[in-house]
């Protein structure tokens, strides 16, 4: 992960983006879509589906992620970027 390791902390501003594909993952956390803050490739980032609830397509969201790791099967998966807080920008 080019030096990224669990329990770093980004922040970032971002772009929500095709709601309509958002969805559960086998972990239980909800998949939102959103936009590199440099615009050129979509990102999956895991949130409380109740904080997801207010964003739609296009919706700025300020966001802290933190990479953590999800255990499937008992094997340790790593990378995810997950929401530790998030603001809703006007």
């Amino acid at each position: 992960m080019g030096g990224i390791k669990n329990g770093d902390r980004f922040r970032v501003i971002v772009e929500t983006i095709k709601p309509e594909m958002w969805f559960t993952s086998v972990y239980g956390d909800f998949v939102v879509l959103v936009k590199d803050p440099d615009g050129k490739r979509d990102r999956e980032v895991l949130a409380e589906e109740s904080a997801a609830e207010d964003w739609d397509e296009g919706t700025m969201v300020e966001m802290v992620l933190e990479i953590q790791e999800r255990v499937l099967d008992g094997s340790p998966q790593p990378g995810y970027m997950v929401v530790v807080s998030a603001e809703t920008l006007p």
